[in-house]
């Protein structure tokens, strides 16, 4: 990587002039800490973490389908008239049944084994779910960054602008300096604190929601972190698709849909197939007449086999193909997303790191020309209509500086959720 990009990188992120931003006393949220906060409260999350719940409970419910039945049962009957042998007007009757699903064929375990591809594409649902929340996390924690150092730059406006009146106001005592000129620096103050009012404004609202993104009151006070870390050096663009392949949960959760489709396939088949049951019955009748068994056990082995459904089970199997063709062209465009997704973000992370390379040297360069012109000034050798112009070419170059560092924030954010995965590889050599 080209070590001037990594020194201004470094300029940038690691050196994040805040201005004169007084301390507000909050507790500074870390971005860890937020991403902690929003994978417990979050509402997609929370939601999707019930479907998980659910995809449980029907795996234990199709597990529990290969043991035993047992049942019981009371009976009773009234006869009138009452037998004439002397016997019971009524009949009592108690009854015990255990019975025994035998899976021929295997294909009770065909719909375990779909119920368990179901709850393996709700986890990687909920990764998704959690994936997304965590790159809104880092964008709306971004905005919050970037709100704090346009806030810096136009507090640092002010301060210049006050400066600029201070100075004007003692040449004008001094008869150095018309009083249109003083009027002009004293609406220039003015703008400024306009725009400071607006920037304090913008922080403001970007907080409330991100507290909203984090499902909390929106008033909650807390301050963000003002520098950062230097970001891993992305991989090869193919490197990285690969990686994208292999973690995005989109691909893995259509994948395991698919394979729970085929075992559905499989048991819905079954309806066609012979099937089997195993089972024991225990009859106990109460006032047994002397002409009725008390107690009896009966054997059942019941075997029953559908010979037609006038094709209803073979269309339910075709619908089910058809599902899983379907899911297979799902996959095959997740995967030609995550590509796109990928080399956009490295696109949009290389287009940063330029970016914030000339908005460095502007910064630099418009802070010397309103030194220049303020010594001028002060020097009796310059107008007021230089001084301000400059003050307002520094004020622009220092907030497009903060916007291209936040547009390299953001690419790498991106860069994460195309990938799945939030650490990043790097390309041998590019750390040496």
């Amino acid at each position: 990587m080209n070590p001037l990009v990594v020194a201004f990188w470094m300029q940038a992120v690691l050196q994040v002039p805040t201005g004169p931003t007084p301390e507000t006393g909050d507790q500074v949220l870390r971005l860890d800490d937020a991403l902690s906060i929003a994978a417990r409260n979050a509402f997609v999350v929370r939601i999707q973490e019930t479907s998980v719940s659910k995809a449980e409970s029907a795996l234990r419910a199709a597990t529990s389908s290969l043991g035993p039945r047992v049942s019981t049962s009371a009976t009773y009957q009234r006869f009138e008239p009452s037998n004439a042998f002397g016997g019971n007007a009524d009949s009592k009757t108690l009854g015990l049944t255990v019975g025994f699903p035998i899976d021929l064929g295997g294909y009770i375990r065909n719909a375990i084994g779909a119920a368990r591809y179901n709850k393996i594409a709700a986890e990687q649902t909920l990764r998704t779910q959690s994936n997304n929340v965590r790159n809104q996390v880092r964008m709306s924690y971004y905005n919050v960054v970037l709100a704090n150092w346009n806030v810096a730059v136009q507090q640092q406006s002010v301060k210049n602008a006050e400066d600029r009146l201070k100075n004007a106001l003692l040449f004008e005592e001094q008869g150095r300096l018309a009083h249109y000129d003083v009027l002009r620096l004293q609406t220039a103050l003015t703008q400024a604190q306009s725009a400071l009012a607006s920037a304090q404004n913008a922080l403001t609202l970007s907080k409330q929601s991100l507290n909203n993104l984090l499902a909390r009151p929106i008033n909650t006070p807390f301050d963000v972190e003002r520098t950062f870390s230097q970001p891993a050096i992305p991989g090869s663009p193919e490197q990285l698709e690969e990686l994208g392949y292999q973690n995005r949960p989109e691909i893995k959760a259509l994948e395991a849909s698919q394979k729970a489709i085929e075992e559905n396939k499989r048991y819905t088949s079954r309806d066609l197939a012979p099937q089997l049951n195993v089972g024991v019955s225990y009859n106990r009748v109460i006032d047994a007449t002397p002409f009725q068994r008390e107690n009896q056990v009966v054997g059942q082995l019941q075997l029953t086999w559908l010979i037609s459904d006038s094709g209803v089970t073979k269309e339910r199997i075709r619908q089910l193909e058809l599902d899983r063709k379907q899911v297979g062209i799902q996959v095959e465009q997740t995967r030609l997303g995550v590509s796109l997704q990928v080399r956009r973000a490295i696109l949009a992370f290389q287009n940063a790191q330029e970016q914030l390379a000339y908005a460095d040297k502007q910064v630099a360069e418009t802070e010397e020309a309103y030194r220049l012109a303020t010594l001028l000034f002060e020097n009796g050798r310059g107008i007021t209509l230089d001084v301000t112009t400059a003050q307002e070419n520094v004020t622009r170059a220092q907030a497009a500086q903060a916007n291209a560092r936040f547009a390299l924030l953001t690419a790498l954010a991106d860069l994460q959720l195309a990938v799945g995965t939030d650490a990043l590889p790097t390309t041998p050599g590019d750390n040496q």
